[in-house]
Order: C-alpha cells, then sequence, then structure tokens
C-alpha cells in the first residue's frame, strides 16, 4: 500500500507536536503546550488579541481556542472582554500575573521551539529548506 502526501504530512505534524510537547512539559510552566502557544502569542503581540486573530495565527478551531482560553482565565493568566465595536467579538489580554509569568519563561519556550526546528530540519541544506519553505506556503494558500 502506497503512503499518501497527506498521510506523511499529518504524521510529520504529529511527530513534531509530541517533541515540543514533551520539551515543553521539561520546563514545569503549569500550562498545556497549547495554554503555552496562546501565552506566548500574547505576549509577543504585546497589545491584547481578539480570539479569532489567535485562531489564525496558531491554526486551531475556534472551539479548541475558545476551551484553552476560559480554562488560562480561570488560571488567572488571561483575561476577555467584548471588542467595542463589535461585541460578537472577543479580546484577550495577558493580566498581570500572566505577562510575569511570560517574562519569566517566555526565553525558555523560545529555546525549546528552536530546539525543536533545529531537529527536525537537521541534515538538510538551505537550499532544500527555502525550496520546502516555498512549498508550504503554496499548499497553505490552497486552503
Amino acid at each position: 500500500m502506497r503512503t499518501s502526501r497527506n498521510q506523511e504530512i499529518k504524521f510529520l505534524s504529529l511527530l513534531s507536536e509530541k517533541m515540543v510537547n514533551q520539551r515543553m512539559a521539561r520546563l514545569h510552566l503549569g500550562m498545556t503546550p497549547a495554554q503555552s502557544m496562546i501565552m506566548m502569542d500574547l505576549y509577543e503581540a504585546q497589545r491584547p488579541l481578539i480570539q479569532k486573530e489567535i485562531e489564525k495565527r496558531l491554526y486551531i478551531s475556534h472551539a479548541t481556542t475558545r476551551g484553552i482560553i476560559k480554562r488560562l482565565q480561570q488560571a488567572g493568566m488571561v483575561v476577555t472582554t467584548p471588542l467595542p465595536t463589535d461585541q460578537r467579538q472577543v479580546q484577550v489580554r495577558l493580566t498581570d500575573e500572566g505577562r510575569k509569568r511570560m517574562s519569566d519563561k517566555a526565553g525558555q519556550i523560545t529555546q525549546v521551539l528552536d530546539a525543536a526546528e533545529d531537529q527536525l530540519v537537521q541534515g538538510i541544506n538551505e537550499e532544500d529548506l527555502a525550496t520546502f519553505d516555498r512549498v508550504l506556503k503554496k499548499m497553505k494558500a490552497n486552503f
């Protein structure tokens, strides 16, 4: 039986996610990797983000994003407010505690993500990576 590209992409995605999750667990953040990614996105943005922005930036569904944000709210890491110009939209921002946690851990999270990417592309030359990046962009544009 021939393995399809789609299966290979899915398998690579799962392996990469598993590797990142294992490395993130070693940081003892008290957050899931998905929660950490949303926190990192908010921290790096240095401003409140609309929930839809987070969904698009991190390629996660509305329901998943909402669940993660609710747990972060319960932990006192973020607050949400309706967008003043469109009450249907939700704005998410770090609390003071969330900002402090991220300022303490952002460097470590970045190191984990960089190390995971380094492992992923190990042994692949720059020319092949540039080709891969172009192909990925084209594939993403198909959706």
